[in-house]
């Protein structure tokens, strides 16, 4: 059986001092008015409590706000110690029970962890219903499918590992470095592959520009302004879900989703002859040749069962 005090003792993380910014809040205040052993110092130990929901002080975002300390082994002096904030070097005393208050801040004790713990949701599975899971998810989990809209390249993720495990950091950007490569960017990769598939006809006059505006956007020698991407987006997701629809494929929410999904079975999918089913190389290629193409124009022209004469 676990020990009742211990549970609802602070719930607190320890942490190295292996950092600039870990260092920071010390050296203003806390280090000036000590001895240079009593100083906390490179790769000395700190401890960090956790605010409870709801309990961040009014003018501290909670992004932005984690109370931290150096190291004290005794649990039963937490509760008087005044923490200082990593981001504002702020002093606050902290309590576990009853509402917050301005002058202390409520943070999280271990049974709070525990409890949350049993219900944490499963973000990389599907509920029985199908949809992602949540904390009041019940049942048999299932796989939940992953589609890649983009490919972007990231930093190590081992950028200040200690701090993001001990959650004294909450925004991801803080950590994660992004680069950009252009030849992997959406619009070229989707949206462009995608559109060179339908008449170009129908583009421009769904998008209401020119032809050859068209023409030269999809050579990939022009790159669209923001406004004219975003309905060029838009259309070729529209055109791509009919295509779906017509070849019985249940076509996925979100329009990146479904360019994705349709780059995927045309690459799957033999693109073929509208009249003889002819395999053709060409993928913006409607007939495999003249024949085809007069034989089809002569049944749109001249149905079957109407005289020509």
């Amino acid at each position: 059986m676990l020990d009742r005090d211990w549970l609802d003792r602070p719930y607190v993380s320890r942490i190295s001092a292996s950092s600039a910014a870990a260092l920071r809040p010390f050296l203003r205040s806390y280090n000036a008015s000590r001895s240079f052993a009593e100083q906390v110092k490179p790769f000395n130990f700190l401890i960090c409590v956790h605010a409870a929901p709801f309990s961040h002080p009014a003018g501290y975002p909670p992004q932005r706000f984690q109370l931290i300390h150096p190291f004290e082994p005794n649990p039963t002096r937490w509760l008087e110690l005044e923490w200082i904030d990593h981001y504002s070097g702020d002093r606050f005393r902290i309590h576990t029970d009853g509402a917050p208050s301005p002058d202390s801040v409520k943070v999280k004790t271990n049974r709070d962890v525990l409890d949350r713990y049993r219900t944490h949701p499963e973000p990389k599975s599907l509920d029985p219903d199908g949809r992602p899971c949540h904390r009041q998810s019940v049942g048999l989990l299932q796989r939940r499918p992953v589609t890649a809209t983009e490919i972007s390249y990231i930093g190590k993720e081992s950028n200040r590992l200690d701090e993001t495990t001990a959650g004294l950091i909450h925004d991801s950007s803080e950590i994660l470095s992004s680069y950009s490569d252009p030849n992997l960017d959406t619009w070229r990769t989707l949206v462009v592959a995608t559109l060179r598939e339908f008449n170009t006809a129908e583009i421009a006059l769904r998008a209401a520009v020119d032809r050859r505006t068209i023409q030269r956007l999809l050579s990939g020698t022009h790159y669209p302004r923001r406004r004219h991407r975003q309905t060029l987006t838009a259309i070729a997701a529209d055109l791509a879900k009919i295509d779906l629809i017509q070849r019985g494929i249940e076509p996925p929410c979100g329009a990146l989703a479904i360019l994705c999904v349709s780059r995927d079975t045309s690459a799957t999918t033999a693109h073929a002859c509208a009249v003889c089913g002819v395999p053709l190389s060409n993928p913006r290629a409607t007939y495999c040749g003249m024949t085809c193409k007069k034989r089809a124009y002569r049944s749109r022209t001249h149905p079957r069962g109407r005289s020509t004469a």
